[in-house]
Formats: C-alpha cells, sequence, structure tokens
C-alpha cells in the first residue's frame, strides 16, 4: 500500500501558492555577484570564501554540522539532499549558474534550469590545496566575486604559516587521521594524496600512512594493519553516533587494544573535516591539528578512546 500524503512537487506547489516560498530573484545585474546553486558543500565555502553568498545549498544542516565555517547566511535556500536535490525548488529559485562537484551524478535537469559549473577540487596532477587554488581566478571572475583569488590565496598562505609559527614544542610523531568504522574491525586512514596530507606537509607534520594513495583520499584497512605504525599518534575525526559506535565494539577489539598507540594513550579525537573540503577547510584542520600535537598525549592507564 502507498503511503498517503503529498508528493515533493505537490508540497512545493503548495508552498509557492500559500506565498512561503523563497522569492524568485531576477539574474543579477550587472557587475554584482551572480547568483549561483550549489550542489555541494565544498561548493559553498568555496562561494563564501569568494565573498558570494550561495542562492541555495543542499543539506544545509549538514553544512552546518560538517563543514562549520564559513557559516551560511540565514537567506540561503535549503535545496535538499545532495544525492537528489529539489528540481523544483531549483526551478523557482532560478540562480544564473549551478555550481556542482566533479564527481556530480549527471543531473539532466540542471542545464535546463541555468548554466552547470563544474568544481575541479581534486587532480591527479595537483595537491589537494593547490587544485583549490588554481580553479578560484575562473570562478572569481566568472561570478563576479567582490574577493580576488590573488588575495584569498595569499591570505590562506599567511594564515597557515602563521599557525605553524604560533607553535610551541610540537610532538613530532608520524599521525596516522582516520575515520573508524562501525563494525569495529576497519578503519578508513588518509593516504598521501589526502587533503589531511596537504595540510600536515604544510605545518611540518608528517603523514603515517603513505600508501594506497588515490585521488579520493582514503583508504578502508582493518584494524590489525595499524601495527605496521607502532610510533603513530592516531587522529580520528568525531563523526557522531557513527563513531560512537566504532569505539563500543573496538572496547571489545583486542587487536586494537593491542596496539601501542592505544597502550600509550596516543589517540585523539578531533571533530570532523569534509574530506573534499576546499580552503577555509584545510585550515579549520589545521589548527586543530596544531592544537592536538602541541601538547603531549597524557599517560593515561588502559585503552583512550580520545
Amino acid at each position: 500500500m502507498k503511503p498517503v500524503g503529498p508528493t515533493r512537487r505537490q508540497a512545493v506547489l503548495a508552498l509557492a501558492a500559500a506565498g512561503i516560498m523563497p522569492t524568485v530573484k531576477t539574474p543579477a545585474a550587472a557587475g554584482e555577484p551572480a547568483r549561483v546553486a550549489c550542489t555541494d558543500w565544498t561548493a559553498a565555502e568555496t562561494l563564501l570564501m569568494l565573498g558570494i553568498a550561495p542562492a541555495g545549498v543542499i543539506d544545509k544542516a549538514g553544512y552546518a554540522r560538517t563543514m562549520v565555517e564559513p557559516s551560511l547566511p540565514p537567506a540561503v535556500v535549503e535545496l535538499g539532499a545532495g544525492w537528489a536535490p529539489n528540481i523544483e525548488m531549483l526551478q523557482h529559485l532560478g540562480p544564473d549558474f549551478i555550481l556542482v562537484p566533479q564527481w556530480t551524478v549527471r543531473q539532466p535537469h540542471f542545464p535546463r534550469i541555468a548554466p552547470v559549473v563544474v568544481l575541479q577540487n581534486r587532480s591527479t596532477a595537483l595537491d589537494a590545496i593547490e587544485t583549490a587554488k588554481r580553479q578560484l581566478p575562473e570562478l572569481a571572475e566568472r561570478f563576479r566575486a567582490p574577493r580576488s583569488a590573488v588575495e584569498i590565496g595569499t591570505r590562506f598562505d599567511a594564515d597557515l604559516q602563521a599557525i605553524r609559527d604560533a607553535r610551541g614544542t610540537w610532538d613530532d610523531r608520524p599521525i596516522a587521521y582516520l575515520n573508524l568504522n562501525p563494525d569495529g574491525r576497519n578503519v578508513s586512514i588518509a593516504t598521501a594524496t589526502s587533503l589531511f596530507e596537504d595540510v600536515a606537509r604544510r605545518l611540518g607534520l608528517k603523514n603515517a600512512w603513505g600508501r594506497q594513495a588515490h585521488i579520493w583520499s582514503f583508504y578502508v584497512t582493518g584494524v590489525e594493519q595499524l601495527a605496521s605504525i607502532p610510533d603513530a599518534r592516531l587522529i580520528y575525526a568525531d563523526q557522531g553516533p557513527r563513531t560512537d559506535a566504532a569505539l563500543r565494539r573496538l572496547a571489545e577489539n583486542r587487536i586494537w587494544n593491542s596496539l601501542p598507540a592505544v597502550r600509550e594513550g596516543r589517540v585523539t579525537r578531533i571533530a570532523a573535516t569534509y574530506p573534499y573540503g576546499s580552503l577555509p577547510t584545510a585550515l579549520r584542520l589545521a589548527r586543530m591539528l596544531a592544537e592536538t600535537v602541541s601538547r603531549p598525549a597524557p599517560p593515561q592507564p588502559g585503552p583512550v578512546y580520545g
């Protein structure tokens, strides 16, 4: 039996009829920033970095939890889930452009609404930070951004250098940056092509895992493989309930509890960042890493989970 209730299209039309849909704006006037809808969080943070408030963004609540900064202005329109953007809302919004990630699933409706621009935030030729910088001039010009790409790149480099210069006595152990799998048996570990690698290298830190590098940044492996990097500090991203479930299972995992990092208290939890983020995400990750390695991990008896 089919559930009773309005379809998404009917709901959107009802909102429009009630006068509570976001107001459709005319195309941006000459000289004003373009009105750009984003189907990816990195696209949204890139626009905000350029000084442009997105016209609409997918999963605003998820952006607020994961990206954190720069924050979205309240007037930005919700465009639904990233895997299924609300086409009716996009049509109603009428943006000048739609900014999509390079891995987006083909959306035949998008070109009928507005020109589609692909955000190239990963490359096999450049690291993630340099790839982000490389595309900024084109995006700034196309979207008539208030801030220049050169200004943004220069400020980013200065901010990152300031984080490195402000360090006290750093723990110089190599770092394994992890996402914990809820099964309590596997982890996703940042490889040499990850944003973590790019940030760590610029801070003078070393990635403990230089294997299985590929464009998508993380490699899934069993917990037992962490025994091959006994001197590493383990830092894992806090992904909320997913991580909590993993920790409950790891507490009963003999292999995990036998790892030198776990026995010696070299395991730290930090807030999650978007693995495919741009320059603002890189800076946020850099600040958290600097704070973590600037203080020695306190010795604690038994397993340590952050």
